[in-house]
């Protein structure tokens, strides 16, 4: 997907007027074509850049050349780390993503600093300094919902609002049309979000407010109550006096995380993560990774192992023979835990072609010969915490074709799974990829983890497994590779709260990835929550 690239202001020399509108075109071919840094997630802002002359006989790639250079002889600033004055004084300024030039502005204005940088009005659009902080942070507001990770963005602004005590501010500045197209753009949310750096008591203490202050069909308490997560119960303190004009930063505790908020049987008074943090048991047979394909690895993915069981290398295999998978090992995945004995409901949750497939998998003998030769030399503990949705910007990952199972995912009916089973939406994807990662034994301190922690003991985990059972016998029909040939290709991972883009080198083009369509950029994905984009090259500095 090419980058959107918009100008400003733009002039131009010429003799006549028909050798304007020549350098105009090629001036407009050469934004499409050139290798310039802001690609992907990233929001690169420039001040001013003066292109090098050229005849009206040059080409649009000599005009993209001069475009590349005079781009790269602009020294850009950090948006986010810089006052108003450097930014004021640079002739480019860059943001990770949008949403942090959005932080970024409403920082400046919580803080009491005035934001009057140039660039403030192009990364947020309509932003007028002598407006004041409510307006500003209307303005901003609006700007995000106008953005197509909305859903998304407009939590986790939301979340840094609340943190600091100022979300009745936001209220307070939004009329009744305004707050019914943020809820609006909201409710279409249906993919995980990171932990918000609010705690309980700031929650509840802004939820009494709001309940307080604006009637249950007004729009802005609905917007507050769609926004604000609940949290584990607890002693609320009563709301200060005037709540709207304050802006003091709240306690940053962050509450457990997300993924361990939906277990079924959870027993009352325990931690989710303590639960979560119990060795995963094996879900599925041991051929659910296998790649015996010829291919790229050319072995099979070591399986999990059982609770309890020794850490280290797998003991060898006799060369040349195969080990059918054993009748005592079926696997779980068409099975329930619960001790009500709701197999048979296990089953008619799951769709038909995840529970096929996992069917399919426990029946299938695993080669004994197949050894692991591309795995990473060791794993990350799946009773390790799960990683927080922090920046990875430019990482090297050797899981650079995780990705490539989203729209094989769409595929199989995924997003109308999570439509249909709620519980789910904001667990699974996460699960179903840190499964995966686990299952192909990535190392700890891989980047790729941010996608991905592996699911808890349960119904988490016979979901996953079975979704993942569904994708390998998908990719075996229909593309010709395996789960583990799929995704074990070294890459360059920018990850944001709200971008996931990849950065592949030209040697890692598949024609069987080709072929099936799975690496055309997905964009945005409601049910991942991030927007996903794969280029294929260096990556632009």
């Amino acid at each position: 997907m090419i980058a959107e690239r918009r100008v400003r202001h733009l002039g131009i020399r010429a003799p006549d007027a028909a050798g304007a509108r020549r350098a105009g075109l090629l001036i407009e071919d050469a934004l499409r074509t050139a290798s310039l840094p802001g690609d992907g997630g990233e929001l690169l802002l420039v001040r001013r850049l003066r292109l090098p002359a050229f005849g009206a006989q040059a080409s649009p790639q000599q005009v993209a050349l001069g475009l590349e250079s005079a781009c790269r002889a602009t020294a850009a600033v950090a948006g986010a780390e810089s006052d108003d004055a450097r930014l004021a004084r640079a002739s480019a300024v860059r943001f990770a993503d949008a949403l942090e030039a959005h932080l970024a502005l409403t920082t400046q204005l919580l803080g009491g600093r005035p934001a009057r940088a140039w660039c403030w009005a192009l990364a947020v659009p309509g932003y007028r300094p002598e407006e004041g902080v409510r307006a500003g942070l209307r303005r901003v507001a609006l700007s995000l919902a106008r953005r197509e990770e909305a859903p998304v963005a407009l939590a986790c602004w939301w979340d840094a609002l609340l943190a600091a005590g100022a979300a009745p501010r936001l209220l307070l500045a939004l009329g009744a049309d305004e707050a019914a197209l943020l809820a609006a753009r909201v409710r279409a949310r249906r993919g995980a979000l990171p932990d918000d750096g609010a705690d309980a008591d700031a929650r509840h203490t802004l939820l009494r407010w709001v309940r307080t202050t604006f009637p249950p069909t007004d729009a802005r308490r609905q917007l507050a109550e769609s926004l604000t997560r609940d949290a584990p119960a607890g002693p609320a303190s009563p709301p200060p006096e005037d709540i709207a004009g304050t802006a003091g930063s709240a306690a940053a505790t962050r509450p457990p995380h997300a993924l361990g908020d939906h277990r079924p049987g959870a027993e009352p008074g325990t931690k989710p993560q303590a639960q979560g943090r119990t060795r995963l048991q094996e879900t599925a047979g041991p051929g659910a990774l296998d790649d015996h394909d010829g291919g790229r690895d050319g072995g099979r993915s070591l399986p999990l192992r059982e609770s309890g069981a020794q850490q280290g290398p797998p003991p060898e295999r006799p060369r040349h023979r195969q080990t059918p998978h054993a009748a005592a090992q079926a696997p779980a995945i068409a099975q329930s835990e619960e001790p009500d004995g709701g197999g048979a409901g296990q089953r008619r949750d799951l769709p038909p072609a995840a529970v096929a497939a996992a069917q399919a998998a426990g029946r299938a003998a695993a080669p004994a010969d197949a050894a692991p030769t591309r795995r990473a030399p060791y794993a990350r503990r799946p009773d390790a915490p799960a990683r927080p949705h922090t920046l990875a910007l430019s990482q090297p990952t050797a899981a650079g074709g995780l990705l490539f199972l989203l729209p094989v995912l769409e595929r199989l009916g995924l997003p109308e799974w999570l439509d249909a089973h709620p519980q789910h939406a904001a667990t699974l994807p996460v699960h179903l990829l840190g499964h995966l990662l686990h299952r192909l034994q990535l190392a700890e301190d891989d980047p790729a983890w941010r996608l991905g922690t592996p699911p808890p003991p349960g119904e988490p985990a016979v979901a996953a497994a079975a979704w993942l059972a569904a994708c390998r016998r998908h990719l075996r029909l229909q593309a010709g590779i395996g789960p583990a040939s799929l995704c074990l290709r070294p890459a360059r991972l920018d990850l944001t709260s709200t971008h996931a883009d990849v950065w592949l080198g030209m040697d890692q083009t598949d024609l069987r990835v080709r072929r099936a369509g799975l690496d055309l950029d997905p964009g945005w994905v409601p049910w991942f929550g991030r927007v996903v984009r794969f280029h294929y090259g260096p990556r632009p500095r």
